[in-house]
């Protein structure tokens, strides 16, 4: 029969009290009743908790997991004081009473979480701190930094109210204010953390809390982030390269992860009139090294440093208007403000480039011309004895007159042009000496096409067919002419009637 029996509490003071009493008779030794009053010890101490507990009101989070760790000491205890009264520890030995009790005093959580009573934020909480219990100092560093985490987020809803954000902005921001409480709330009552390593804990309340403010930030940002940075620096601010960078964002709240109408065709227009810009000062500053000065004196330097400082001028203001219409809300105003500043860029460049282009294009069809002239007074006076070239001699007439008329056709149709023209300067886009010989060879072959009667027109008594241009010169020069002035409807007609020409000769094969 054993020495000592188990009894339930009559009144328990929490749940599975129990106590270690000797049977009738028993006189228990020394070593036996030292076990038995440790483990009395043990069961009050669990009893005062309770009712301390209890008595505190703790919140039900931290009260219920207080309960559950003392439940799970009353266990490990029933399961040690059964060796005692089985025998395996008769002799009394308190070692394994001792380990429990201090497991359960390191294990009992010592913080839990309330609801605040005025909650100044989306997520608010109170921390509580058991009774009597005094933190140590990682543990304190610890509290610390959630007290000045929730502060933070109490000042920024206070911003939600006065700063410029829209309202999926403030809803997004206090879904991020409820989450990151939710985490570093779960900090506290995870009783494992704070056991593991208070100091790591306090770390990770610090990372939560920066990871909170990226965040946080990301969402003040705008859709489009426009900037103005230096490509490669110089001594010389002058002739510094500038970039003006507009990034797309992601990863924003809706609406604002999908840009405008208005702002994407702003975006647009923008980007046309930086092609623009650069196109036309890269130009610039390549002729400054071209040319027989360039290549005899060096690089002008002056138009170097005028294409530069002409590109940084309007990069600036091409900067303004993309952040007042894409980074702020003021779109329409910066539509104006960028016509504006289309005409004022085609104002100041566009007559310089017309003229250019017309004095290059003079000069070839003039020495062209001057050329093709002298040939055929070489025939015309026998300078050169060619009986076939004698006979040929209105072609080179006819291709002086489609070089002039080249020239003149640039200036008579391009009287007006605009900002996007700048670029192009005509649709052809070609260099003035390969225009000249496009025109000329379409004009050739129009040539040809009167030579061999294959078309004849007549306005008048101004004849094309092949006796005409052969004998007068005028008439040549004449064709020549119209030719250059129509250069484009050139193009399609000799094109249209080498098509018919080519689909004739597949019908008759």
């Amino acid at each position: 029969m054993a020495n000592f029996l188990r009894v339930n509490s009559a009144s328990p003071r929490f749940p599975g009290e129990f106590s270690i009493e000797p049977n009738s008779g028993y006189q228990a030794n020394p070593a036996e009743q030292a076990y038995v009053d440790a483990v009395k010890a043990f069961v009050d101490h669990l009893a005062a908790d309770e009712a301390a507990d209890v008595a505190a009101r703790y919140p039900e989070r931290l009260f219920l997991d207080r309960q559950a760790t003392r439940a799970a000491a009353v266990t490990a205890l029933e399961a040690e004081a059964g060796k005692f009264l089985g025998g395996q520890n008769a002799a009394g030995d308190p070692a394994r009473l001792t380990e429990i009790r201090n497991d359960y005093i390191s294990a009992v959580p010592k913080f839990g979480t309330k609801e605040s009573i005025k909650p100044r934020f989306e997520g608010d909480f109170d921390s509580v701190v058991v009774l009597s219990y005094v933190p140590g100092n990682d543990e304190q560093v610890f509290l610390d930094n959630i007290e000045a985490a929730k502060a933070e987020f109490a000042a920024d809803k206070l911003g939600d109210t006065t700063g410029d954000y829209s309202p999926a902005v403030i809803k997004s921001r206090e879904a991020l204010r409820k989450n990151i409480a939710d985490v570093l709330r779960s900090l506290i009552e995870n009783p494992t953390v704070l056991k593991k390593s208070a100091k790591a804990a306090a770390e990770e309340v610090v990372l939560t809390r920066g990871r909170y403010q990226a965040r946080r930030e990301r969402l003040t940002r705008r859709l489009f982030n426009v900037s103005l940075k230096p490509e490669a620096k110089t001594p010389d601010d002058d002739t510094s390269d500038l970039i003006l960078d507009i990034k797309l964002l992601g990863g924003l709240p809706p609406p604002h992860d999908m840009p405008s109408p208005d702002k994407l065709e702003l975006y647009v227009q923008i980007n046309k009139a930086l092609t623009v810009v650069g196109a036309v000062c890269d130009r610039m500053d390549d002729r400054a090294g071209r040319g027989l000065r360039g290549r005899l004196f060096g690089p002008n330097k002056e138009l170097k440093r005028r294409a530069r400082l002409l590109q940084t001028e309007f990069l600036e203001k091409l900067h303004g208007v993309a952040w007042i219409g894409l980074e702020l809300e003021f779109t329409a105003m910066a539509k104006l403000s960028l016509a504006e500043l289309r005409n004022e860029f085609f104002v100041r460049e566009a007559g310089r480039i017309k003229n250019m282009y017309v004095r290059r294009l003079g000069a070839w069809a003039g020495t062209a011309a001057l050329l093709l002239i002298l040939s055929y007074i070489a025939f015309y006076t026998k300078a050169v004895d060619s009986a076939w070239g004698d006979a040929h001699k209105s072609f080179l007439l006819a291709a002086s007159g489609a070089a002039i008329g080249t020239w003149a056709s640039f200036s008579v149709r391009q009287v007006q042009f605009s900002f996007d023209d700048l670029v192009m300067v005509e649709e052809g886009s070609l260099d003035p000496p390969m225009r000249i010989l496009f025109v000329i060879v379409l004009t050739m072959a129009a040539c040809l096409l009167f030579w061999n009667d294959a078309v004849n027109l007549e306005i008048g008594n101004l004849k094309t067919q092949s006796e005409p241009f052969r004998q007068s010169g005028s008439i040549a020069l004449l064709i020549g002419l119209f030719c250059g002035l129509s250069e484009r409807a050139l193009s399609t007609a000799i094109a249209g009637r080498a098509s018919a020409f080519v689909k004739g000769v597949a019908g008759a094969t």
